[in-house]
């Protein structure tokens, strides 16, 4: 509890930062997740299926005039391919689209059978419900949601300690009004998995690794809004907080789910 007050108090001074950042509101904020986790070196197999699948799919909607609804993928080179796939209600995950009969015939012959050879090339797979954390996804004014423009993702998957969660809530909170008010230049998509490891996923964006690495960590954001000592203070407890994390490097896909041109990454319009 010591240091409950000194957290509300730069919550309330925090309060005046001005903000350079684009907002999310009415975007969806719930997400049906597909992981795959790929034999390595069955990847390109993998692709050039998955591509394919998803031109036939799109080419079929569009032929008869029906809605393309994007999904936004990224992969890393461990194998791991994770899709994400926008609904507007919770309702919406267990509702199949309502297609006419001649319409699931064709998905029948020209789309369905490339599932079975790629379920011949996955390790394992699964699916999860995450919920985009609004307040706490930062878009910087300048970020360009062109996925072959911003192509790198770089993926922080925190667990946190039950007991902890208030001060992890509060910390987190701290870090994004420092990305508002130090200008921080790269955008973080924050989701929380609902339904799933129960984890927090930070998607960090920028044009190439070079670039993310380039840009401050976390851990001198904090000093620089803060403080040195204040600043240090919190990212310690931050880490305190987790029971573990993972970090990796991926890479922004929109071939693999035929992203269109009109369709931005997770509907993000600059």
């Amino acid at each position: 509890m010591k240091h409950v007050l000194p957290l509300l108090m730069l919550l309330l001074s925090a309060q005046s930062y001005s903000q350079d950042s684009t907002q999310l509101s009415g975007l969806p904020t719930i997400y049906a997740v597909h992981i795959d986790d790929i034999v390595p070196s069955f990847a390109q197999r993998f692709e050039q299926l998955n591509t394919a699948q998803a031109r036939a799919r799109n080419g079929i909607l569009e032929q008869y005039s029906l809605p393309l609804n994007p999904a936004y993928e990224f992969s890393a080179s461990t194998g791991t391919y994770i899709s994400l796939r926008a609904k507007t209600l919770y309702g919406d995950l267990d509702k199949p689209p309502q297609y006419p009969d001649e319409v699931k015939k064709l998905f029948a012959e020209n789309v369905s059978p490339y599932s079975d050879t790629i379920h011949t090339l996955l390790r394992a797979h699964h699916n999860e419900i995450w919920k985009l954390d609004e307040p706490g996804s930062y878009i910087p004014k300048s970020f360009n949601p062109d996925p072959s423009v911003t192509r790198f993702v770089h993926l922080r998957t925190e667990w946190v300690k039950p007991p902890m969660s208030a001060t992890y809530d509060s910390i987190v909170t701290l870090f994004r009004l420092a990305l508002d008010k130090q200008k921080y230049p790269l955008a973080c998509i924050v989701l929380y998995s609902q339904y799933g490891n129960g984890a927090n996923h930070y998607l960090w964006h920028a044009r190439n690794q070079a670039e993310f690495v380039k840009a401050p960590a976390a851990e001198q954001v904090l000093m620089s809004a803060y403080g040195m000592e204040e600043g240090q203070r919190q990212y310690q407890q931050w880490q305190k907080c987790l029971l573990r994390s993972e970090d990796y490097d991926a890479e922004a896909r929109p071939d693999l789910t035929d992203l269109r041109k009109d369709q931005p990454w997770f509907g993000i319009k600059k």
